[in-house]
């Protein structure tokens, strides 16, 4: 006798994240009193996308995950609403019906638009970013959006990029991800009406998908990732020592903090985990005291999945430095523990350390030099700024700049950044 088939209600959960670096405007003055911006390149979008697929994936190499391989629908939607995007001049994952280039409300909406057969996708997006590694690096340092790129059920991704021509400043990168084995299941698989299924999984959200064959499709890609994914990875180098803006925001009431650190497990291996202990030492091997760990619990927006965890560095870390990681767990009642290291970005020109309001540096003409201001409170960033037409200067993160004095007009300079003041004597 044929049994009667039972229902089971999937709710469906669409991971909407999004990053924006927080502009700071560089500004020239010239002799004349006449200010201009600094001019912007123009980029190469059909490189930008191929170096962005290289660059996910060699992270997703490091932390022992599947590569992602692009595909055309996906990439489509992502190019469609990066085109939402700077045509409405807008930021976010929602288009508006009725303006310009709109494709769909949602991410799931311009997948479905694009023939993708299931909703469920996952969507990063950046934007004002100086090239795809920056984007890519500043979604890594957010933590949402981090584990987003480390999910151990996507398998493919379609990349979406656009710059706005008259105002370059202006760009979006969209990062649309999906699963290749239930995209299959939803176009060609139907319910034999035997056992149990789950719906409002597919384009066709009363499509009745079996369980067994909807779990099958969840974990094929999760048995070949790595049981416990850290971030950054064990001898992981040149790692961003801050961490500064997502939407939403982890810690609300900062502007500047340090690196988080990661570990998710594996829900193909676990069953239960508990997180005993999770501490951060520098390269002195003191403890990093001053840090939070986000679990599903207390994550403050709720994004975090049963077996995601993050230390939170309240303070900036130190550029060029090496810190260890100790985690302590019970995983499905034995408990172990991993240790590992990770270093960050080391720059390549003299670092100057500016720690008061009023500092005095000797530089020479035609070198650079890279000027640190470290912060003095949590929310401490460099606002926009004006120098004269005889400096170069690029940002490298909101409290660091690059700076090169390209043509000498006086023996010094007195600039301001923010409340701080700087004089460069020139030798």
């Amino acid at each position: 006798m044929m049994k009667n088939s039972i229902r089971v209600l999937f709710i469906l959960v669409v991971t909407y994240l999004f990053y924006t670096l927080y502009q700071q405007k560089l500004v020239i003055e010239l002799a004349s009193q006449k200010i201009i911006e600094k001019e912007i390149l123009l980029k190469d979008i059909d490189e930008e996308k191929r170096e962005s697929l290289k660059y996910l994936n060699s992270i997703r190499k490091r932390a022992g995950m599947v590569a992602f391989y692009i595909n055309d629908k996906l990439e489509f939607a992502a190019q469609s609403h990066s085109e939402y995007l700077i045509t409405n001049d807008k930021i976010g994952h929602f288009e508006s019906k009725g303006n310009p280039k709109f494709f769909g409300v949602g991410p799931a909406d311009r997948a479905l638009n694009s023939g993708y057969s299931t909703h469920m996708v996952i969507e990063n997006i950046s934007s004002h970013s100086r090239d795809y590694k920056d984007s890519i690096d500043g979604l890594m340092s957010a933590i949402y959006h981090r584990f987003g790129f480390l999910d151990f059920q996507v398998d493919e991704i379609g990349i979406g990029i656009l710059q706005d021509v008259q105002n370059r400043k202006k760009n979006a990168y969209v990062y649309n991800m999906g699963i290749y084995e239930l995209d299959d299941l939803c176009e060609n698989v139907t319910f034999d009406g035997i056992g149990k299924y789950v719906y409002n999984v597919c384009f066709d959200k009363d499509k009745k998908v079996d369980e067994y064959l909807f779990e099958k499709a969840l974990n094929a890609n999760r048995i070949h990732n790595k049981r416990v994914v850290v971030y950054p990875v064990d001898m992981q180098k040149g790692v961003p020592p801050a961490f500064f803006d997502e939407i939403p925001d982890p810690l609300p009431n900062h502007r500047v903090s340090g690196f988080p650190i990661s570990i998710s497990f594996n829900e193909y291996y676990f069953k239960r985990v508990k997180i005993e202990r999770f501490k951060l030492f520098d390269s002195e091997g003191k403890e990093v005291e001053e840090t939070l760990v986000y679990n599903h619990i207390t994550d403050p927006n709720s994004k975090f999945k049963k077996f995601e965890f993050a230390l939170f560095p309240l303070e900036r870390l130190a550029w060029n430095s090496r810190y260890h990681v100790e985690v302590e767990y019970t995983a499905d009642g034995k408990k172990t523990h991993k240790k590992w290291w990770f270093k960050t970005e080391e720059l390549q020109h003299p670092l100057h350390v500016v720690t008061t309001k009023n500092s005095s540096f000797e530089i020479e003409e035609k070198k650079p030099y890279i000027f640190y201001f470290e912060p003095n409170s949590k929310t401490d960033i460099l606002g926009d700024l004006k120098y004269p037409a005889s400096l170069d200067i690029e940002f490298i993160d909101k409290n660091t700049i690059q700076l090169i004095v390209i043509d000498k007009d006086r023996d010094s300079y007195d600039l301001q950044f923010g409340v701080h003041q700087l004089t460069l004597k020139i030798l």
